[in-house]
């Protein structure tokens, strides 16, 4: 040891940075910054890891200094003085590589990324020369140690080689695959292997080692099956051959094609071996990688990947590859989605209809619903696949019935029938809405009928059938019998009713799904019938389970289809009803799913008339109460109890037939008022977002009763309005544009009295607003604003925006034609499209009739692709707009032709149409238009603003369109 003082001084430094003191770390921190300006302090870290006098602590923490040492070399943040050396450069290297031998792989991974960034600097010649006779030798270790660094050294990702070896390596590691040497040595050669493929600039070659790879991937996948096979091995190349995508299909295909049979082979043998543990004859396998103290998950990890790669083959070139033997496949499947181990006590937790959280059998299933999906675009594909399906049920079946009367064939015989109920379910799933399925095609009805036979028989105690079945007869309710469906429900009312929590999930979930079946017309006749007389025992399972269960989500979602259906069945339990509403909201407010289930039941006891009373004498003010800050123990603390209620409020104004209670309207009104003008609450968008809904809902549906209702200061209702949009306008009060828009539209067609005196106050907070905030969400608001004001009062509201300068140094009317375009509209909601249009059309024959000639004074710079930048005259700017909206508003659900404008339409987030109270509000509205019967009616008169539009900014195929529309197209630009 030449510098002992310098060696004491960085392994005092390294004992610091063990310590807990933050003080203490940092101050080795700032020693350690001295240290390495000392060209021997990288020496002497490789000195203290192959140290045997040190602690494992201390070589460790040396491992990652040095590791972080020739990181910030490698991005720059130190000189590389010890790189320009190659005398010592190949001294360091030797030390390092040497270090490899080390058994703890924390460190040694350290080491490999030290390497590795000296090889990223230029370094790779020297460590080639080091690492390849050690390759080319018999000395397992050596070749172990040169491998892990390889794997480490060539796990970058990017699309340059960040160096390049001889393809000699391809030799040294597929030989080294090959071989009978050690199973974790075979996995790590797989991504060296990987990188020399695919940074291999020859095609020629690179395809023949895809080859020679697939060839070798196809023998280690055949090694002899047993139950302590290479399943790690096996499980790393089935990742790689996924991985060798990236490739191209070309190129995959030289791997798939070579190890396609193996695999199929592979995942029987799995099938077959997983029977026995589903059987509980055996546990899972250990493999020969594993100890006897470590879990055993190398082979549930091995079919998980084989599922995997089976499910991206589904949608790939490689589908008719997994028809060959279709029977088989569904076997396997249906058998990897069979409970194993404790799963039964989980399986029906209430959580797991929403997110399946047993990757392996979500997999399984989805990939069956692939195959349906794909096999359905064919003509004779569904008689294919469940003519399958049939000949595996039948089979596995019989197996079943064949097994001895054991223990283990009672559970292999349960887990079975719920594995192939569950996935004939998944596949069905999306029927219980439509009716999509045919009996013609499988034999549903038999099928149910036989296994509810089981379960009544055989089977009777066993819940984990019984919860599957209850669960798949809601998916066929409408293949259900009368008999059939009145046990089914008689075992519903049975296990809701009872103590035990197993079967609440499927039980309700099952009882949701009969609901939407006869909500949606799909239930025979006499299966209504049923329903109707067991109503009153439904309704009460119910109100109880909503109580009972933590995540009561489906069942408030089956009692808000219930209330749509039987009316008078509520009535009769409707105070019930609304204590268990009651308690929902307190126990359940910070859960959104269980509260737009609230807000769907609430909607639908609005709607009753025979309910509504109830409704608004109790419900009613206990939901102001909350808005108005007056919580209940459960909920005090809660910030967002105000928001809540004001939803709630909303949806029952929008279903509530007139009049609306003056509870609701006022105290409703003012409470939504008080929290979007108080500073103390206004900073929480959601509640504003909710407060103005509300507002504009009140607006759309009560603006009779708005114009002489007061608070309790006698304040008229209607003066908060103008607050409230300047607040909002001036962002005082944040809150989107879109809500923005309805609320300042809706308000001036609603009030114009209390809005007109403030138009000219309006356009300037708009144009002050714009100004500071560019941002698409509000400056879509803000000019849906300007354009509906305009609409207004065309001829004063140009006069005035032409008198007031802008930023740009013109009008303020021209900065707010110029700074809108075209494209934007792409992204506005069915609401803003709509007024939109109405504005367009009427402020163009405001134009057309002389009443607003100061748009015929704008210039608008505009940008297409064929004219770039060139400019147009504000009212033929409008044209192009409306033109635009109309074209767009047609091709929503349609191919679109390539416009001229950079501007693709895709799939519009509408806001208004996510939410079907919207579509109700708009029927209160003068604003239910529709967008293109309007333009095409008022596009049938032609002038000259109009044909210069078509002449010089539309395709021929838009101009075809918009003739196919009924719009009057030139013919000047049709010829």
């Amino acid at each position: 040891m030449d510098n002992r003082p310098f060696y004491d001084a960085v392994t005092c430094v390294l004992s610091c940075a063990l310590q807990a003191d933050s003080e203490i770390q940092r101050l080795a921190e700032e020693r350690i910054k001295a240290l390495e300006m000392v060209d021997d302090y990288p020496f002497t870290l490789v000195e203290i890891i192959a140290s045997s006098e040190e602690a494992l602590a201390e070589k460790h923490m040396a491992s990652i200094f040095l590791k972080n040492y020739f990181h910030d070399i490698y991005t720059g943040n130190r000189q590389n003085e010890i790189l320009q050396n190659p005398l010592s450069l190949y001294k360091l290297c030797g030390s390092l590589i040497d270090l490899l031998r080390l058994n703890f792989v924390s460190i040694k991974t350290m080491i490999a990324e030290t390497l590795s960034y000296i090889v990223y600097k230029g370094g790779w010649a020297i460590i080639d020369h080091r690492i390849c006779p050690m390759l080319k030798s018999n000395n397992e270790e050596h070749i172990h140690n040169v491998v892990f660094f390889l794997k480490q050294c060539m796990s970058c990702e990017s699309h340059i080689a960040p160096f390049k070896c001889s393809p000699e390596y391809f030799e040294l590691l597929l030989s080294i695959l090959q071989r009978n040497t050690l199973s974790e040595t075979r996995s790590l050669t797989l991504q060296p292997l990987y990188y020399v493929i695919c940074y291999c600039s020859n095609t020629e070659v690179q395809e023949n080692a895809l080859s020679r790879l697939g060839i070798e991937f196809y023998n280690c996948l055949s090694e002899q099956y047993s139950a302590n096979s290479d399943f790690k091995l096996k499980s790393e190349i089935i990742k790689y051959i996924t991985k060798f995508e990236a490739l191209g299909p070309t190129s995959h295909c030289h791997i798939v094609t070579n190890s396609l049979p193996a695999i199929g082979q592979l995942m029987t043998s799995c099938r077959d071996q997983f029977k026995q543990i589903i059987k509980q004859v055996s546990s899972f396998p250990k493999d020969c990688s594993e100890q006897m103290d470590d879990e055993s998950s190398n082979f549930i990890d091995l079919i998980t990947l084989i599922i995997k790669l089976i499910k991206s083959m589904v949608f790939s070139m490689y589908f008719e590859l997994l028809l060959e033997d279709l029977d088989n496949l569904l076997r396997c499947l249906f058998i990897f989605m069979c409970c194993y181990d404790e799963m039964e006590e989980e399986i029906f937790l209430e959580n797991e209809f929403k997110s399946q959280v047993y990757l392996l059998r979500t997999n399984a299933a989805e990939i069956l619903k692939h195959i349906e999906f794909r096999l359905a675009q064919r003509k004779k594909g569904p008689e294919i696949f469940y003519k399958s399906i049939n000949t595996v049920f039948h089979n596995m079946m019989e197996e079943v019935q064949m097994l001895l009367a054991t223990r283990q064939q009672e559970v292999y015989q349960a887990r079975v029938l719920e594995s192939l109920m569950y996935g004939l379910g998944y596949i069905n799933y999306k029927s219980v809405h439509y009716d999509t399925s045919d009996e013609t095609l499988f034999p549903y009805g038999f099928y149910l009928d036989h296994w509810t036979v089981l379960v009544q028989t055989s089977m009777r105690s066993n819940s984990l059938v019984i919860g599957r079945l209850l669960w798949l007869g809601g998916v066929f309710s409408r293949y259900l019998s009368s008999n059939l469906l009145s046990v089914h429900l008689k075992v519903i009312i049975q296990n809701l009713n009872g103590e035990s929590s197993y079967l609440y999930v499927p039980s309700t979930e099952a009882l949701r799904n009969h609901m939407i079946t006869y909500n949606n017309k799909l239930m025979p006749t006499e299966n209504q019938f049923i329903l109707k007389s067991l109503s009153s025992e439904l309704l009460e399972c119910l109100l109880t389970m909503i109580q009972k269960m933590n995540n009561p989500t489906s069942c408030l979602n089956a009692l808000g289809i219930f209330i749509k259906l039987h009316e008078q069945c509520v009535f009769t339990y409707i105070h019930n009803l609304q204590e268990t509403l009651v308690k929902t909201i307190h126990n359940h407010l910070s859960n959104n799913a269980v509260m737009q289930e609230v807000n769907f039941i609430l909607g639908n006891i609005a709607a009753k008339e025979n309910l509504q009373e109830v409704l608004h004498q109790s419900i009613v003010p206990f939901l102001c109460k909350l808005l108005h800050g007056d919580l209940p123990a459960p909920l005090v603390g809660r910030k967002d109890a105000a928001e809540k209620a004001l939803e709630f409020l909303s949806t029952i104004a929008v279903h509530t037939l007139p009049p609306i209670s003056e509870t609701l309207m006022v105290q409703g009104f003012s409470g939504a008022a008080r929290l979007m003008l108080d500073d103390e609450y206004n900073t929480d968008r959601n509640m504003n977002e909710a407060a103005a809904n509300f507002i504009t809902t009140l607006l759309l549906k009560m603006t009779s009763q708005m114009n002489y209702l007061r608070n309790s200061k006698e304040m008229p209702l209607s003066d908060y309005i103008p607050k409230i949009i300047f607040g909002c306008i001036g962002k005082v009060i944040p809150i989107s544009g879109l809500q923005l828009a309805k609320l300042c539209v809706v308000s001036i067609n609603t009030l114009p009295s209390v809005l007109e005196p403030n138009f000219e106050s309006i356009l300037k907070s708009v144009l002050s607003a714009i100004q500071t905030n560019k941002h698409l969400d509000q400056l879509r608001g803000l000019w849906v604003i300007f354009i509906y004001i305009l609409m207004c009062r065309p001829g004063n509201t140009a006069n005035f925006l032409s008198s007031i300068p802008g930023p740009d140094g013109g009008s303020a009317l021209n900065y707010l034609l110029n700074i809108w375009q075209p494209e934007f509209v792409s992204v506005m909601s069915k609401f803003e499209r709509t007024v939109l249009c109405m504005a367009l059309v009427q402020v163009i024959t405001a134009v057309l009739d002389g009443n607003a000639d100061k748009l015929k004074e704008i210039d608008v710079q505009l940008f297409t692709k064929e004219r770039g930048l060139s400019r147009i005259i504000g009212v033929e700017y409008l044209y192009l707009l409306l033109v635009f909206l109309v074209l767009m508003e047609q091709g929503l659900n349609e191919e679109v032709v390539e416009s001229c404008f950079d501007f693709v339409i895709e799939e519009i987030e509408d806001e208004d149409a996510k939410n079907e109270d919207d579509e109700i509000l708009l029927s209160f509205s003068p604003l239910n238009i529709n967008i293109i019967d309007v333009t095409s009616r008022f596009l049938k008169h032609d002038n000259i603003y109009y044909s210069n539009v078509c002449r010089n900014y539309l395709y021929d195929e838009e101009l075809i369109r918009l003739s196919k529309m009924g719009c009057i197209v030139p013919q000047v630009s049709m010829e």
